[in-house]
């Protein structure tokens, strides 16, 4: 337990340097692509309209476009969207939403970039499957070696993500009188079935929960900010005033200017996005594109939707004023209070609804996202091995006390992000077409290279 809180102390502290470094690297790219995740919205909603409208391959080892961003989606829509804004306010106050704002807009450049890399770099295997992610770019900065570093890596660190995931779900389910030992037997078996299937049954049932679970819980969100529609502008003015005198509501952390409040927001909105890990790329390789510009416009959907439910979760807590409530504790029981008082009498359904399909969307991103990294390590071999590992690890992160790991995990993030971000940069850098519109629907020159050395 002491080294539990040691190591969140150190996490609270030390680890915040890192997430500004990726946050840099999310301003030189806006700057450097002239803002493209803000200029491209249009062709963004156009592209997801004629994925969604488009038939797709039957026989083909790629998915539609907008099934590999609904998988992408799978992983960074979880319950860090309804905890995360609640845990930064209580650290840095109202004016920490305005760091998940901040994470939001810079953050979607670093994605873009992220996602046209890995649809330019990507390769076919002898098998005529994909091989994508970060591995395959990062290759061309610092060579073989610190690819399969990322792999490692990589692969350490989802899988530490999945079993977060699945404690939180047990946790929730015990509350209700499940067993864990029933949700881990259960959550393990439904993965790998899902996951054995492949990435065109992954796609086509994230396809399914991704809306679902938005649409749920945004209808349950806009039921309670038009109770309280009057208190709404008051909130949106104090989550920017509040840069100038924050208010920490917990602790002694008052007092430390607007570094202090955006800080926790951009730590969180870092982590809940997955910004710069570059994990996000793994369903985007199997994109059935050619165009690296379209795919990477189209991710930025995920990180925008990722904003809007951080920031509809943290209005929340302000209109209703939990956050100042005495004694009042800053994790998921504050918003299950708000909702049995809001629905009492299936509030608590809505938000095991909504938890379960956010676990579960994410448990099963992470996994897959897992595989990619496991089989670069593998030379895509023991792929049963790694499916039998997931479900072992599903399981023991729902009957285990897991504060250590979920500390740990921010550091598992380190040597992820920080040598990748540095391979987007420089290659950002190199590419002179990478934030062009005018590239929109032509394959990109390394991309057909790659694909005509792979045939």
């Amino acid at each position: 337990m002491l080294l539990g809180q040691t190591l969140q102390n150190i996490s609270n502290t030390v680890l915040i340097y890192p997430f500004g470094l990726i946050m840099l690297a999310g301003m030189i790219l806006s700057i450097k692509s002239g803002f493209i995740q803000i200029r491209a919205i249009k062709h963004m909603i156009l592209t997801l309209w004629r994925s969604a409208t488009k038939k797709e391959k039957e026989g083909s080892q790629t998915i539609a476009a907008h099934k590999a961003l609904f998988i992408a989606m799978s992983t960074t829509i979880g319950i860090g969207n309804i905890v995360g804004p609640i845990i930064a306010i209580g650290l840095g106050g109202p004016g920490a939403l305005a760091g998940f704002i901040v994470g939001t807009i810079f953050g979607s450049a670093v994605t873009f970039s992220e996602v046209f890399l890995a649809i330019s770099y990507r390769k076919r295997r002898d098998d005529g499957s994909i091989a994508g992610g970060p591995m395959t770019y990062l290759s061309e900065v610092f060579g073989n070696a610190w690819a399969k570093f990322y792999a490692y890596a990589g692969f350490i660190l989802l899988i530490a993500w999945s079993s977060n995931q699945s404690n939180t779900l047990a946790v929730l389910l015990a509350s209700r009188g499940v067993s864990p030992y029933a949700t881990g037997i259960i959550l393990a078996i439904t993965v790998t079935i899902v996951l054995i299937g492949g990435v065109k049954r992954i796609g086509n049932f994230s396809a399914k929960l991704v809306p679902a679970m938005f649409i749920i819980y945004c209808v349950a969100m806009f039921w309670i900010l038009g109770c309280h529609i009057h208190q709404v502008p008051a909130a949106l003015k104090l989550i920017f005033t509040s840069l100038w005198n924050p208010q920490s509501a917990i602790g002694a952390t008052a007092g430390f200017g607007m570094a202090q409040a955006v800080r926790w927001g951009v730590a969180r909105a870092v982590q809940i996005n997955e910004i710069g890990t570059g994990t996000s790329t793994f369903p985007h390789s199997m994109a059935e594109t050619n165009s690296p510009t379209d795919q990477g416009i189209l991710s930025i959907a995920a990180v925008y939707t990722n904003g809007f439910l951080c920031l509809m979760s943290g209005l929340i807590i302000l209109v209703t004023g939990a956050w100042q409530e005495p004694g009042a504790v800053f994790d998921i029981t504050m918003f299950s209070k708000i909702l049995a008082t809001h629905f009492p009498h299936f509030g608590p359904q809505v938000l095991l609804i909504c938890s379960f399909m956010f676990a579960f969307g994410t448990i099963l991103g992470n996994s897959y996202n897992g595989s990619q990294c496991f089989l670069y390590t593998t030379k895509n071999r023991w792929i049963n091995l790694y499916y039998l590992l997931s479900a072992v690890v599903v399981f023991l992160g729902c009957i285990s006390e897991v504060r250590f790991v979920w500390t740990m995990v921010d550091f598992f993030v380190l040597p992820v992000a920080l040598p990748h971000i540095a391979g987007v940069v420089v290659l950002a850098f190199r590419n002179r077409d990478m934030f062009s519109l005018k590239s929109l629907n032509q394959p990109n020159e390394s991309q057909s290279n790659n694909e005509e050395g792979a045939a």
